[in-house]
């Protein structure tokens, strides 16, 4: 059983309140109208309109109209006096080709939004544009280096994430306005930057990329709320997130980061947290007090310890913990009703499992491969679960009725000391072929062709390890 469904965190929510200032900005051009942009400023919209292939463009309502009219062209909006372009906003708009290299004469641009189109080629100097707020060319095929950002003291969002880039991030140095800062999924190499000074920081995305080096501090950002930096060769340890008190997405999943996990103390609005595929030791730090918390995964790190207390997280959709060295018992279960996925698997977990009753949102529970003992639980008003794994452990006793589970498409309770009759399988019965391990264990050997499918064994006891398994594994057959 794999993590969980990772989640788009990226979000464009800034774009509406945007689309409002491109909207107003354009009522106030409107009502300037006879004045005109300058020529300089004409030659960058034209520029743009035959580099990016304008007239396959979904919208290009009124350009390359006669000067004057540059205000009415769709997507472009001017100052109060019709006299500068101050945004252009052409997002999923079938733009293709390249940006010219003369959008930094429009000196007056405060925004430039051309994200989720077919742009290739290099993202052009930025330099002369000093009241520039927003930049936007996500989602993309750009490539070539990010530019200098310097200067650009006005800057408080940049999108250049889903592209093909490659070089550094530049540096954030001098952005005080910056609040937004996504590169994520491009070819970027080097090490990120040094986030100090940049207070008024909101999200810092640079996910998937082949970034090396250190994790930045991230003390003073008391505004950040997203912070990604997962799928790259970081190294070294997580720094402190005391004082982060916004902070409400933490993403450095499959890294190289080694030491411990940081507390998580104070993090009331931490909604996600994922720290797997990691070299991490140390313990898993108290969650307690995180109310607002939904995903937390910790798996294939060397962690090790006892799992932490799930009481009084009804928020809770999913937790991993795979692939460590924790020891103790499972957490108590009892409450957690949004719960959707918990793996555990391949540790030295012992006790028991829990109760599972009241998760009615459950879908996939994984603890193989422990030292669990006892019986099963019961299984009754999980509709939702898919896949259940509780293979490779010391449980006993009998398996539970599985009627009532419809949903249900693999079922892994092999190598332990299960006996008794084989509960029928779920009706309507949505168990995929040999997907479910039933063996080895001391189950009564009683043909059953719908669990010869779903095991991909006939018989389905086969490889049991009783003597009517060692007689079929000589090559007989059942009796019809």
């Amino acid at each position: 059983m794999n993590g969980s469904a990772k989640r788009n965190m990226t979000n464009h929510t800034w774009l509406r309140g945007l689309a409002i200032l491109v909207a107003c900005a354009g009522t106030i051009a409107a009502a300037g109208a006879g004045a005109a942009i300058p020529p300089a400023e004409r030659q960058v919209l034209l520029d743009l309109y035959t580099g990016t292939q304008g007239e396959a463009w979904y919208d290009n309502t009124g350009w390359s109209g006669a000067p004057g009219t540059e205000c009415e062209w769709a997507g472009i909006a001017c100052d109060e006096a019709g006299e500068h372009v101050v945004a252009i906003h052409l997002g999923q708009n079938n733009l293709s080709g390249e940006l010219p290299a003369s959008l930094d004469q429009l000196t007056r641009l405060q925004a430039f939004i051309a994200w989720d189109n077919l742009l290739t080629g290099a993202i052009p100097s930025l330099g002369g544009l000093v009241e520039l707020q927003y930049f936007d060319v996500d989602t993309n095929q750009l490539g070539g280096t990010i530019p200098s950002l310097d200067g650009l003291a006005n800057l408080i969002g940049f999108w250049v994430g889903s592209n093909q880039l490659t070089g550094s991030i530049p540096s954030l140095q001098g952005l005080a306005a910056l609040e937004y800062f996504h590169a994520g999924s491009n070819d970027l190499t080097g090490t990120l930057p040094s986030l100090q000074g940049l207070s008024n920081l909101r999200e810092f995305g640079a996910a998937s990329n082949r970034l090396e080096g250190l994790l930045p501090e991230l003390g003073g950002l008391g505004d950040l709320a997203f912070f990604s930096a997962n799928n790259n060769q970081l190294s070294g340890s997580i720094p402190p997130l005391t004082g982060l008190a916004n902070l409400q997405y933490f993403d450095v999943d499959t890294n190289q980061l080694g030491g411990t996990i940081p507390s998580l103390d104070g993090l009331a609005n931490l909604v996600g947290f994922w720290v797997g595929s990691n070299q991490l030791t140390g313990s898993i730090p108290s969650l307690q007090g995180l109310a607002a918390l939904e995903y937390f995964h910790a798996g294939s790190n060397d962690l090790t310890g006892t799992l932490p207390s799930l009481q009084g997280l009804s928020n809770l959709r999913e937790f991993g913990a795979a692939s460590n060295r924790l020891e103790g018992p499972l957490p108590e279960l009892g409450g957690l009703g949004d719960l959707a996925f918990f793996s555990a698997n391949n540790n030295q977990l012992s006790g028991s499992i829990p109760p599972l009753t009241g998760l009615a949102n459950l879908q996939y529970f994984d603890v193989d491969d422990n030292q669990l003992s006892g019986p099963l639980p019961s299984l009754q008003g999980l509709t939702n679960l898919t896949e259940f794994w509780a293979g490779s452990n010391q449980l006993t006793g009998s398996i539970p009725s599985l009627q009532g589970l419809g949903a249900l498409e693999s079922f892994r309770v092999g190598d332990n000391q299960l006996g008794g009759e084989l509960p029928a399988v779920p009706q309507p019965n949505a168990l995929a072929a040999g997907s479910s391990i039933l063996c080895p264990n001391l189950l009564e050997p009683t043909p059953n062709p719908e669990w010869d499918l779903a095991t991909g064994e006939s018989p389905w006891f086969r490889k049991c390890g009783g003597p009517l398994d060692r007689i079929y594994a000589d090559g007989f057959e059942p009796l019809p």
